[in-house]
Formats: C-alpha cells, sequence, structure tokens
C-alpha cells in the first residue's frame, strides 16, 4: 500500500488542476491519472511529501497539460460563436420575462392601491427584488456561467468554451471584461470589428484580447 502521506497531498494538488482545466471530464480522466502515476512515482523516488515542489505549482502544470496535450482546438470564428450568442440572448431574455412580468402584474397593482404601510413596503420590496433579478439575469446570464463553467447554454450546444489564452479556467473578472459589450448590441458590432479587422485577428473580439480570453470547441 502506498504511503498515505504521499497519497493524499496528491489527490489535493490532482483535483486544483482539474478544477484549473475547463474540458470534458472524459477527456481529462486519463491524462490525470497519468499524470498522478507519475508524482506517485516521483514523490517516491525522492521521498519529497509536497507535489508541488516535485512536479510546480498547479496553474504551471495545468498550463503545460493544455497545451501539450492539445486540450482546446484552436479558436473558432465568429459565424459558430454569433448563433451560440444568439441562442443565450433569446434564453436569458425568455428568464428575465418570466421573472419581470408575472413580478409587475401580480405586485404591482397591490402596491399601487395598498394603504397598509408595511404591507406596501414589504410588496414594494418584492417587486424591485424581482426587477433586479430579471435585470440581473439579462445581463448577468453570461457572466455567471463562464465564471462558473467556463460557458453558456449556447456555447455548450457547438461544444465551446472559454479558455484563458494559456489554456485554463478564466477567472470572474475576466468572465466581466470579455462580457460587458454584450450588455448593447452597437458595443458588441464594433468589439468584433476592432477585434477582427482593425487588429487583424479572426478568433478574438478587442475585449477578448484585452481580457486574454479566447472560445475554443473542445475534443469529445
Amino acid at each position: 500500500m502506498k504511503n498515505a502521506k504521499i497519497l493524499n497531498p496528491i489527490k489535493f494538488y490532482i483535483k486544483k488542476i482539474n478544477k484549473l482545466l475547463p474540458y470534458p471530464k472524459s477527456v481529462k480522466k486519463s491524462i490525470l491519472e497519468s499524470l498522478e502515476q507519475d508524482i506517485v512515482e516521483a514523490m517516491e523516488d525522492t521521498n519529497n511529501p509536497d507535489p508541488t515542489e516535485v512536479f510546480g505549482d498547479p496553474y504551471t502544470v495545468a498550463k503545460n497539460l493544455s497545451h501539450s496535450k492539445g486540450l482546446g482546438i484552436s479558436p473558432v470564428g465568429f459565424g459558430i460563436r454569433t448563433v451560440a450568442y444568439f441562442i443565450d440572448f433569446f434564453l436569458s431574455l425568455i428568464v428575465c420575462i418570466i421573472l419581470i412580468i408575472p413580478t409587475v402584474f401580480l405586485i404591482g397593482p397591490h402596491v399601487v392601491y395598498e394603504t397598509n404601510p408595511i404591507v406596501f413596503i414589504a410588496e414594494f420590496l418584492l417587486l424591485i427584488l424581482g426587477l433586479i433579478s430579471g435585470i440581473f439575469v439579462f445581463f448577468g446570464y453570461p457572466i455567471l456561467l463562464e465564471g462558473l463553467f467556463s460557458t453558456t447554454i449556447g456555447k455548450k450546444l457547438f461544444g465551446l468554451i472559454v479558455i484563458d489564452v494559456s489554456g485554463i479556467r478564466i477567472s470572474w473578472k475576466q468572465a466581466i471584461i470579455r462580457n460587458l459589450p454584450k450588455t448593447q448590441a452597437e458595443f458588441l458590432f464594433f468589439d468584433v470589428l476592432i477585434g477582427k479587422y482593425i487588429q487583424k485577428t479572426t478568433n478574438q473580439r478587442a475585449l477578448d484580447q484585452v481580457a486574454e480570453t479566447l472560445v475554443v470547441r473542445v475534443k469529445s
């Protein structure tokens, strides 16, 4: 039986690397199993209980794995990304309407004619909460899903994910920056125009370049 002092830190170390790689489990499984075996053998040979000292920090290892194993196929063009965008747009719009319309029509009239100040305040807060929730879903939908899962429903339908240019999961900051122009269609148009034509890139919007992110198709 392998030493628990070696195995436990390795499991934690592999878990960190796994979290940094936003690719399907089926793609990562054999790669991470092979990496774990290599680390076990290296640590047993060196008698070092810290996998970071033997193999390097998880961020570096995750980046190296992503590039060396070709986990992210080359960045996809704007055509398929546009289709995915409109799917996400309409999904977020539908959820927004579902949250806002019932709130306005069911609670709104009561707020207008309510005479009890306590009930009025409670209903008014519910009305504001419903409106804010709807607006948050509409504008925050891509940020939330990309921050959590590195993809959205529209992107996932086409096997697309958003990654850092180094090949690992994007941060919340990156998710916010790259999605800022999506709040206004004209901003998104110029974001694509600048990224594709002025800066001579074919697969990155301008703010994708600022955020250092890529949209790629993952291996199945």
